[in-house]
């Protein structure tokens, strides 16, 4: 029932504050956070209650496999399909590890598709193609001490480029389902739209009102294009 705007806003909030650093035997980040935010966002809410239809995707560990969660709380739902591995640990469920699904299936228009047999499916992909690039060639092994220095002194006369292990691990969660994208995409969207935001990292909270405002403009030029031709009101 919010409006746009106030979501955006919510949401923005939200990935601001941040996640709590931890002893890194599970993962780099407690995840208490994103829990006490989710629960925050969508209290008690529970996916049968809900005026549509919705569902969303998790990457089983513990049995190699996709699981969809269409009942039960909101917030765990939504908490189910958004811990990376690596940088949030696993929720378990019956015992089972699960992280996020785009480890296997970042674009489920096939899970979609089977709920929706006859009507128009929409893709929405926002996913790089491209990312981590032009790094600096470090062979020979990495010293962390060195990217600290070399990140704090003034007078370095060559930057060293390459990503940190937030961002390798962000982007490393998501490759399964990248490599599997366009498989999935061949004949089971009607349409797939790819707004132009690949120059924003997974990360670039601060600027979701550019991003949003990037994404409005191009979806509404494809979608009234796409409904003309389709004949849809």
């Amino acid at each position: 029932g919010w409006h746009p705007d106030e979501m955006i806003e919510r949401t923005i909030r939200f990935c601001l504050k941040g996640e709590e650093l931890t002893l890194p035997l599970v993962s780099l980040f407690t995840g208490r956070k994103m829990f006490r935010g989710f629960n925050q966002m969508y209290g008690n809410a529970h996916i049968e209650d809900l005026w549509k239809k919705f569902f969303s995707v998790s990457c089983n560990l513990s049995r190699a496999c996709i699981m969809t969660h269409e009942t039960g709380l909101v917030a765990a739902s939504v908490l189910n399909s958004n811990s990376p591995p690596g940088l949030i640990p696993p929720q378990v469920v019956d015992g089972d590890l699960l992280v996020d699904g785009a480890l296997l299936n970042n674009i489920p228009v096939d899970v979609m598709r089977k709920f929706n047999p006859t009507g128009p499916v929409i893709a929405v992909d926002v996913s790089a193609r491209e990312d981590l690039l032009d790094n600096t060639n470090l062979s020979g092994g990495l010293s962390g001490l060195r990217m600290m220095f070399h990140k704090l002194n003034p007078l370095k006369k060559k930057e060293i480029r390459f990503p940190g292990i937030r961002e390798i691990l962000s982007r490393a969660s998501m490759i399964g389902g990248l490599a599997a994208q366009k498989k999935m995409m061949n004949g089971l969207a009607d349409l797939y739209l790819v707004p132009p935001v690949s120059k924003y990292s997974n990360m670039a909270y601060k600027h979701g009102k550019g991003i949003s405002k990037i994404g409005y403009e191009y979806a509404s030029g494809h979608l009234s294009e796409w409904k003309t031709n389709m004949n849809l009101k």
